[in-house]
């Protein structure tokens, strides 16, 4: 698994931001998606914030799930990753 942060976060003002940047496409991994959990259950914990707005850098937004990584050997991490 690739440790890379690909999810930045900050807070300005009163307001959280997350930041997808892993373009051009923003591919959800397993470990994009723990990052993204990770950086909500840190903006949960602020109690003076007042929004959370989620962006990203590239062409897209997100493709999607990293089908690359549907393999049986991963359906674990993969089904904990994106139901958290």
């Amino acid at each position: 698994m690739n440790d890379k942060a690909v999810v930045e976060y900050s807070v300005r003002d009163d307001v959280a931001y997350l930041v997808l940047d892993a373009p051009p496409l923003n591919i959800l991994t397993a470990a994009m998606m723990n990052q993204i959990t990770g950086c909500l259950e840190k903006a949960r914990a602020d109690r003076s914030l007042k929004a959370i707005a989620l962006f990203s850098r590239g062409k897209a937004f997100s493709a999607g799930a990293d089908v690359g990584e549907h393999r049986p050997e991963q359906a674990g991490e993969m089904i904990a990753a994106f139901s958290r």
